[in-house]
């Protein structure tokens, strides 16, 4: 990407040395009286006064811990577990853990705008993700059903990500990170206000992950490699390999703001996804995506205010699969999947306090694709499907919080939507609030939420009507249904002082209609709706800021999920405990942070077999050193701190059932500020 060298030359240039002013170190207490932008009902509400549970990351938790993707921060919240098959990375939380779903049923949102992509409906949270994390200003975490305010998408969770402003700044930084796997990234950004009271945000980062050994013990004489043998040693040579650039420019004056996201990964994974070679450098995905956006907020009277949005989008996604045909002409070839989607995305919403103890939000808005393009061939000349089908789709919400009591809050909300291709979904909520004392809150909710088909589990296949049988294809389904879950959830938050916080969740949830990738009778793959789950948890979480500034983080979640069958729900660890602490050593010249999470063992099916998944335990340990240079910071990061042999839970389309992670990994990283 060319525009990245333009743009590290302007960063450059345009430097100008100020103070940040840090106004994420914040107390528990001051931290529940700001009030979050459009996390649980699009619109301001305190902590303590939503209908949901909500957590919040910040910028200094960011910092502190190292994290360098969105997938290790939201790791750190309670009931969450994050899985891989070294290429994208999976959210699993409330007994739903699915390899390979690319977090659809998560909606996220950047600055106010959905950005899941409209090709995969996918909500990115690894080396995909379109910016660096230090843009991020805080990350707001809402489990359960988000549907009500936001649409198709939000089933289990809602992702909400502010970036840092401009306004009052006079900053521009530079950050390197090296690794012991060979992982190096370059992050430049300068921050910039003027005296006509624009702001202007600028970035550039970049990222280069050397090739690297990998053995798969269980895909020994069951892979088979570029020239049809199978595969002796099991060990994928120097891959693993990915290469990133991303740029991010915002522009802030008053109530506008504009800005632009631009990110390219190319990633060359060891794992043979989609039946590929074992151990081929052929086998390449490529990532592109970008997003420009322009939104502003007036204030039209007292108390009520117009919030409007307008974004054009796109994502694509070209995937270079090397096979072997062993049917005469014996030969190696290559498959590509060539997808390309664009859309765009308006919103208007009103936001009221004008009717007395109600604060209300009525709105709507309008997503349309250009184009949604499927493409899949091959060197031989075969085209196996090539579709473009852009869908429409239109939402209609409202929300309302009413105080009745100086106690008690009721919420309501219910949300319409149409598409084009899948029809209409209606999505209520009702949430109750019960402030007990002033250390007690006591919430209570009922919610719904869908999710529609995305086009590759709808149509990125032959026809079934021309499928062979036994041809090994993959087919489309026009046919399939929306997913649903319905969900009921009591939570108890108690805050007996500005230092100590412990909540506590109970739900429900009844999902509907899962989509999967099954085998057809012909021996042909197909995504269909395969099953349904009850899942029933409790969530507990701790939170202790220490005299000494250190803060102190514990959760335990627990969790039963089974099918309509009776069975265990794939992949769901029955527990998920936590424990995280950072502070300071010696007078904010020297931090550490430390985090053992585990996840309990699980269950699946690979191949028709039944795989048992070993307790994963990670431990990470982060040192951080301010000041001793001028403008400097330096943080020693080791993950995997007791170096075990953990493996997460693959999938079919895997070469084995159970995919290893990194051993022990140490990174330094230098930050300098101008």
């Amino acid at each position: 990407m060319k525009q990245a060298h333009y743009l590290i030359l302007l960063l450059l240039g345009v430097s100008h040395f100020a103070k940040a002013e840090d106004i994420t170190a914040m107390s528990l207490e001051q931290l529940l009286e700001v009030e979050i932008v459009s996390a649980v009902s699009k619109m301001p509400q305190k902590t303590s006064e939503t209908p949901s549970s909500v957590r919040v990351i910040t910028a200094q938790d960011i910092r502190h811990y190292g994290w360098q993707t969105l997938g290790e921060a939201l790791n750190s919240i309670p009931g969450i577990s994050i899985i891989t098959n070294r290429y994208y990375d999976f959210i699993g939380a409330r007994g739903v853990t699915l390899p390979d779903d690319y977090n659809t049923r998560y909606l996220m949102v950047i600055d106010g705008t959905p950005i899941n992509d409209a090709l995969l409906e996918s909500a990115f949270v690894g080396d995909t993700f379109p910016i660096d994390l230090a843009l991020i200003e805080r990350i707001e975490y809402v489990p359960g059903a988000g549907s009500v305010a936001y649409g198709a998408n939000a089933m289990l969770g809602t992702i909400n990500i502010t970036t840092k402003s401009a306004k009052n700044k006079h900053l521009t930084e530079a950050e390197a990170i090296f690794d012991s796997l060979g992982r190096k990234t370059l992050h430049l950004s300068t921050a910039q206000a003027f005296e006509n009271g624009a702001a202007i945000t600028l970035s550039a980062s970049g990222l280069h992950q050397s090739g690297r050994d990998q053995t798969y013990h269980d895909a020994i004489g069951v892979k088979a490699e570029r020239d049809g043998q199978f595969t002796k040693d099991g060990v994928a040579h120097n891959l693993d390999r990915t290469k990133k650039e991303q740029i991010f420019a915002k522009l802030e004056q008053d109530a506008l703001k504009v800005s632009l996201v631009l990110s390219q990964r190319i990633n060359h994974p060891s794992t043979a996804p989609h039946g590929a070679n074992f151990d081929d450098a052929a086998m390449r995905i490529k990532d592109q995506s970008f997003g420009l956006t322009a939104n502003y907020t007036a204030e039209l009277a007292q108390d009520l205010s117009l919030y409007t949005n307008l974004t054009y989008m796109g994502y694509r996604n070209t995937t270079t699969s090397p096979y072997f045909k062993r049917s005469p002409p014996q030969q190696r070839y290559i498959g590509t999947q060539d997808s390309d989607a664009k859309r765009w995305f308006a919103e208007a919403r009103l936001t009221s306090k004008q009717w007395q103890n109600h604060q209300s939000v009525i709105g709507v808005d309008v997503s349309q694709e250009t184009q949604n393009d499927l493409l899949s061939e091959d060197s031989l000349g075969n085209v196996q499907y090539h579709d473009n089908n852009p869908d429409g789709r239109i939402g209609i919400y409202l929300q309302d919080q009413w105080k009745f009591t100086d106690d008690w809050q009721l919420h309501t909300g219910l949300r319409f939507d149409h598409s084009e291709q899948w029809g209409d979904h209606t999505s209520p909520r009702l949430g109750l609030t019960w402030q007990v004392n002033h250390t007690l809150t006591l919430k209570a909710i009922v919610a719904r939420a869908f999710r529609n088909p995305n086009p590759l589990e709808a149509r990125a296949g032959k026809n079934p009507a021309l499928a062979k049988p036994f041809g090994f294809e993959a087919l489309s389904n026009i046919h399939l249904q929306a997913e649903s879950v319905n969900t009921r959830e009591l939570m108890a938050e108690w805050r007996p002082n500005s230092s100590f916080e412990l909540s506590s969740g109970l739900y429900y949830h009844q999902l509907k209609r899962l989509i999967g990738a099954a085998v057809t009778p012909s021996n042909n793959f197909q995504y269909q709706n395969l099953y349904s789950l009850a899942v029933t948890g409790l969530e507990t979480a701790a939170h202790y800021h220490l005299p000494s500034n250190w803060k102190i983080n514990a959760s335990l979640a627990l969790e039963h999920a089974k099918s309509e069958e009776g069975g265990r729900a794939p992949n769901a660890a029955r527990w998920i405990s936590k424990l995280s602490a950072d502070g300071s050593i010696w007078n904010d010249q020297l931090l550490a942070a430390v985090e053992l999470y585990a996840n309990g063992p699980s269950s699946q099916m690979w191949e028709g077999k039944p795989v048992r998944n070993s307790t994963v335990i990670l431990s990470n340990l982060v040192f951080t050193a301010n000041k001793w240079l001028p403008n400097t910071s330096v943080q020693l990061r080791i993950n995997n701190l007791f170096n075990r042999d953990d493996a997460v839970p693959g999938t079919d389309d895997t070469p084995v059932a159970n995919m290893p992670l990194y051993g022990r990994n140490a990174s330094v990283g230098v930050r300098y500020e101008f």
